[in-house]
């Protein structure tokens, strides 16, 4: 890149960051401590001695940063405030972007820090999954046009710092988060709510901690062009820094800083897509099959106009947050996969890009989980104990922004699930105005004798609730006021009744089953593999992955399941399970042999049809009191694997060479697109593209490779 093109670039930076730093709306709540990246002993952080002016050894990177366009190895955590690569960093003053040495830095608050009166500087890599999840989950919503999943985080901590000459009547506590996968990167500032005290040191003419020349605040790129710096660097004004943002959270700032030039986070103006559809970003991108989940939609620049979000054609009322987001709550769905999801606003000029939005089966989207009880059968009286991510509530950019997770007060209710019409229909109050600290406890109320599917729902009841001196802020108490009741977060489903005298259920769903049916259902299904090890590596089979308490249940004494199913042109067929004890060997018959299902729970109405006919009738058989596990397993037998034959894989190697799925063997050199499986319901469809192979040298030779394929799904569009 020509030197005249990157100063226009830093320039156009210069310009951005110019408007970018702006004090919010007087509601929001300064970023906590507590919210800072776990940091300090206990979590295994490297410390630096008590100091002035000295830096850490070398610190090799367990990943590659790329910064500015260069993929960098080795880092220098320097006790005045900075990150830097190439060398340390000697200087006390914080030099003006772009310096005029080779040094890349990262400068979360350059200055004079002094940690030999006080203050610890600690820093520390890790891969750990829930850090680097909650990274990946403030970076989305920074810069919500792009998929990024955080793999490495290099986690650096300046905790109540004094500054030079050893004073310690004022600190400063700021963190810089370095997050990657290896091919792009991003760097998070946090600044701690009442934590900024000090701008200046002594020996930068400064009085008291202010004046003089203050912090720098920015990136460096080392070839006296590139850099980026916000405006109030070095100004007196970086003291407020605890009260701006770029991603609507006082005290935190995200920037991308891969590329030719560090980008900041923010939401592009609808102008800029020229007339375009603007494309969005949802978050999360899958709900509950029942509905009430929270979905926050970045993409454009949002003003107050009316939108309304469409989910699958069900249109719900968009909720207005910031310049940089709305929220939807997704409705009851009625169906599971892919359901297309777009935005309409009243604006008729602005058109949004469809996107997808994931229903999730019931035990794919349960954020409430049960404790303490080893299944799923409930009497009535019986206490009932939950479990829940006390963040998972609200979601997490208004939590961070008002501070409110842990204070939110909730309702907790006892749904059924009707299984024919697939609708919930409330049963009773567990709990009202419980405090959002993730466990509950319960007695079942009194029901009737008939055994009901049933589920746990969480509602918000209210924020801010008994909190003294604080107020529901205006753009909080809107949104407050349209997702009350109407989010919900949902169990999965267990089996409640009045009574565990289940017998007489029991036979009268015995005697109205054909005598033959489960015996026609195996005649329709490939055998169960006789060993795990068999059944693991077989294509037609797949594991089970069920909860504990489902495995106790369902599935008693065995170690592992694999399930089968097919499927018919109304999509949903049967279906069954093979289950495995400790040692591999297929388990057979009750209590935890596997069994045919006479629906398999491949959509939503399968699910529901599964409930009714295949769960239900094995909990009135084979739970409570006076059970006949054997009653169930005459209309919903296992198969014992004698009739077992094992379906290889297909696959292509070399030529090409073609391996199909009944065993054929072919070579075939074509150039084109073929059809390489094709259901015969239509029900699934892989193409694959060949091309001209060519040499190493790039020269063509007498052969044809493979170069993409594609696949689609019956309910799919690609």
């Amino acid at each position: 890149v020509k030197p005249h093109v990157l100063a226009e670039r830093a320039m156009r930076l210069a310009i951005v960051f110019g408007v970018s730093l702006v004090l919010l709306n007087t509601g929001v709540q300064p970023i906590p401590l507590e919210d800072f990246y776990p940091f300090g002993e206990a979590e295994g952080d490297h410390f630096l001695r008590g100091n002035d002016d000295d830096s850490s050894p070398p610190i090799n990177l367990s990943s590659v940063f790329p910064f500015f366009d260069k993929n960098l190895r080795t880092a220098y955590v320097n006790t005045n405030g900075a990150i830097s690569f190439t060398t340390q960093i000697p200087g006390f003053v914080p030099s003006a972007f772009p310096t005029n040495t080779s040094y890349e830095i990262i400068a979360a608050f350059w200055a004079d820090v002094d940690t030999r009166g006080t203050g610890n500087v600690s820093y520390r890599q890790t891969t750990d999954e829930q850090l680097c999840q909650r990274a990946s989950n403030h970076i989305r919503r920074a810069f919500s046009t792009i998929t990024f999943s955080s793999l490495y985080l290099f986690i650096v901590t300046w905790d109540r710092v004094g500054f030079f000459d050893q004073q310690t009547h004022k600190t400063n506590t700021f963190q810089a988060v370095l997050a990657t996968d290896g091919l792009h990167s991003f760097v998070i500032f946090l600044y701690a709510d009442g934590e900024i005290q000090w701008t200046t040191d002594d020996a930068s003419s400064g009085v008291d901690g202010l004046g003089g020349i203050p912090a720098q605040v920015g990136f460096n790129a080392g070839d006296g062009i590139r850099h980026a710096a916000i405006p109030e660097s070095r100004t007196d004004a970086i003291i407020n820094i605890t009260q701006t943002s770029n991603v609507g959270v006082l005290g935190m700032w995200v920037f991308r800083v891969d590329g030719e030039d560090v980008v900041i986070a923010g939401c592009p103006k609808a102008a800029t897509h020229e007339n375009a559809p603007i494309p969005v970003t949802l978050f999360p991108n899958h709900g509950s099959v029942l509905g009430g989940t929270i979905v926050e939609v970045f993409g454009p620049c949002f003003d107050k106009t009316e939108i309304s979000c469409l989910f699958g054609g069900i249109a719900v009322q968009g909720i207005y947050v910031s310049e940089d987001s709305i929220i939807c709550v997704s409705p009851e769905l009625r169906e599971l996969g892919r359901i297309s999801f777009t935005l309409n606003s009243s604006n008729s000029a602005i058109q949004f890009e469809e996107t997808t939005f994931y229903s999730l089966a019931i035990d794919d989207a349960d954020v409430i989980e049960f404790s303490s009880k080893a299944d799923l059968f409930y009497v009535s009286n019986d206490t009932v104990n939950i479990t829940w991510n006390q963040h998972s509530i609200l979601p997490q950019s208004l939590a961070e922004m008002y501070s409110v997770a842990v204070s939110t007060r909730l309702n907790i209710e006892l749904f059924t699930l009707n299984t024919e019409t697939g609708g919930t229909q409330f049963i009773a109050n567990l709990g009202s105005n419980v405090r959002n600290d993730g466990q509950f406890s319960a007695k079942i109320p009194t029901l009737n004798d008939r055994v009901s599917v049933a589920l746990i729902q969480i509602t918000i009841d209210d924020i801010f609730h008994s909190i003294p001196g604080r107020s529901l802020p205006t753009p909080l108490q809107q949104v407050h006021n349209k997702i009350k009741r109407s989010s919900a977060q949902w169990s999965d489903i267990i089996y409640v009744s009045d009574s565990s005298h289940l017998h007489n259920q029991c036979e009268d769903w015995y005697k109205s089953e054909n005598v033959r049916i489960g015996y026609e259902i195996l005649d329709r299904l490939p055998s169960c593999p006789p060993t795990a090890s068999r059944a693991r590596v077989d294509s037609v089979f797949e594991e089970d992955d069920f909860s504990d308490m489902f495995r106790n249940t369902f599935h008693k004494k065995v170690s592992i399941c694999y399930c089968q199913s097919t499927f018919t042109s109304n999509n949903h067929g049967s279906g069954q399970q093979c289950c495995y004890d400790e040692d591999g060997r297929l388990v057979v018959g009750p209590p935890g042999g596997g069994t045919v299902s006479r629906y398999a729970p491949n959509t939503f109405s399968g699910l529901l049809s599964h409930q009714r006919h295949d769960l239900l009738p094995y909990i009135y058989c084979c739970s409570g009191e006076f059970s006949n596990c054997n009653m169930y397993h005459e209309r919903r037998p296992s198969d014992n694997g004698a009739q077992y034959n094992f379906h290889p894989p297909a696959f292509v190697f070399g030529d090409p060479h073609l391996v199909t799925l009944d065993g054929f063997k072919y070579t075939f050199n074509g150039k084109g697109e073929f059809t390489l499986v094709e259901h015969v319901d239509g029900m699934f469809n892989l193409q694959g593209r060949m091309v001209k192979a060519e040499s190493s040298n790039g020269s063509p030779v007498s052969a044809t490779v493979f170069s993409a394929v594609a696949a689609k799904e019956y309910n799919s569009d690609t």
